[in-house]
């Protein structure tokens, strides 16, 4: 269990270490061209094979790349949709390489399966014909079953399917949960961390967490799901009452985040408004005897607003937050104490411009933009849990202010990870879909 700990500042001291320098990364490689930005996401297997999505906003539609870690190179970029309204494409991938695309559009979700055997992608199958109001989440399990939770605009309720990798088959629409929001804040970076979260552990149990309104409050709630069964639990408040906060004219909740373990611990993060300042707390939860470890809402940081959280099957944890445009990481090792100089301080960034990730070791790696006046970097560092030490921020690129780099990032629990990312060309006047993989020693 992960105990709780003291109020993090942002005054804490950085540490950094040579240990982790710039050779771990490879040097970024230019995959797509277009005139917008391009919004990707990416995934890596054991094996160190990825796969990118993205959205070719130039030529319309969605697109993928497969890179062949055996063969090391990558194959030629397939069309899954050349429709113009499809848009925000996710990916997940198994250590087999069985992997499903994801993208949405005004007239609902649609996916495809890639086959690790021919390298091809299927069809797209259409999941729902109702519009969704943010980005679906997806997760997968080691058995290449599948699990969708999305927040449906017109009902205002959270809905979920399932996949059968032995059937090759998807459920129906499952509601979760209902009167799930009044109003969102649609700025698009906003939308990862407002969406609802959901994710499975290797052996496919999992949760979803989301933000339901009751009355003119909020509350943080979340349902386990298993599947081999295919059975979602009854919904669980996992916080008290939280005050929304009026953005745009709509009553914008708690954002939150959630991740699973090989015990079935859930850990669910979000942040609470108050009148002083946005408090970041967390509780666990145990799957398997569906019952918290803890009855206490501990709090990891006064103030801290868009909390992400990665644990590994050690019980290891990465907390991270933003506090006066600053990212603050904070890495805890299960039965013992957080010691504030361990904690990463990285900024001035745009706080939904971040992930993280972290190994079956403890290693954390953090990637970012970083923004001034005329440039934007991105960067990426990586902490050592047996020296106990962040390595120096490693800069991936530097462009004009005009891009966007909304990074995506996977690390997989043996270490080795990869990030995509739009950069700028001020030459060409277009945007690049840059890739780089990280290597562990």
């Amino acid at each position: 269990m992960i105990r709780s700990f003291c109020i993090l500042f942002w005054s804490a001291t950085l540490v950094f270490s040579c240990a982790f320098a710039s050779s771990n990364w490879s040097t970024p490689k230019p995959i797509y061209e277009s005139k917008n930005v391009i919004s990707s996401d990416i995934a890596v297997n054991c094996k160190g094979d990825v796969i990118v999505v993205w959205q070719g906003s130039e030529d319309t539609g969605i697109l993928a790349s497969f890179y062949d870690a055996e063969k090391g190179g990558w194959c030629s970029s397939a069309w899954l949709s050349q429709d113009e309204s499809h848009i925000h494409p996710s990916i997940v991938m198994n250590d087999e390489g069985d992997a499903i695309a994801l993208w949405t559009s005004d007239k609902g979700i649609e996916v495809s399966h890639f086959n690790p055997l021919t390298k091809n992608w299927s069809n797209s199958v259409s999941i729902s014909k109702v519009e969704t109001t943010l980005r679906p989440s997806i997760s997968m399990d080691d058995g290449g079953n599948a699990v969708i939770v999305w927040a449906n605009k017109k009902a205002r309720q959270i809905q979920s399917v399932s996949y059968d990798a032995t059937m090759r088959s998807w459920s129906s629409i499952v509601t979760l949960a209902s009167r799930t929001f009044q109003g969102y804040f649609f700025e698009e970076s906003c939308e990862y961390n407002q969406a609802p979260k959901v994710q499975l552990n290797r052996s496919g149990m999992g949760m979803a967490v989301w933000q339901v309104l009751k009355g003119d409050l909020y509350v943080v709630q979340g349902a386990c799901y298993d599947s081999g069964s295919q059975v979602w639990g009854e919904p669980i408040d996992f916080s008290w009452k939280i005050p929304c906060e009026i953005i745009d004219g709509n009553k914008v909740g708690p954002l939150v985040d959630n991740c699973v373990n090989e015990q079935g611990i859930a850990t669910v993060v979000w942040n609470e408004p108050s009148f002083v300042c946005d408090m970041v707390k967390y509780v666990e939860y145990d799957i398997f005897q569906k019952a918290r470890l803890s009855w206490s809402y501990t709090q990891i940081a006064s103030p801290g607003v868009v909390p992400q959280v990665a644990t590994n099957d050690a019980g290891d944890a990465a907390f991270s937050f933003f506090f006066m445009n600053k990212r603050c990481l904070l890495p805890h090792k299960t039965g013992g104490n957080s010691d504030l100089n361990n904690l990463g301080v990285f900024g001035d960034i745009i706080p939904f411009e971040s992930r993280s990730g972290i190994d079956k070791e403890g290693n954390i790696i953090t990637v970012w933009s970083d923004y001034t006046k005329d440039e934007v970097k991105q960067y990426a560092a990586h902490y050592c849990s047996d020296f106990k030490e962040w390595s120096e921020p490693y800069c991936l690129s530097s462009t004009p202010f005009e891009s966007l780099g909304l990074p995506e990032l996977d690390v997989h629990e043996e270490g080795h990870a990869a990030i995509s990312w739009s950069v700028y060309d001020p030459v060409k006047k277009r945007y690049k879909l840059n890739v780089s993989f990280y290597y562990p020693h």
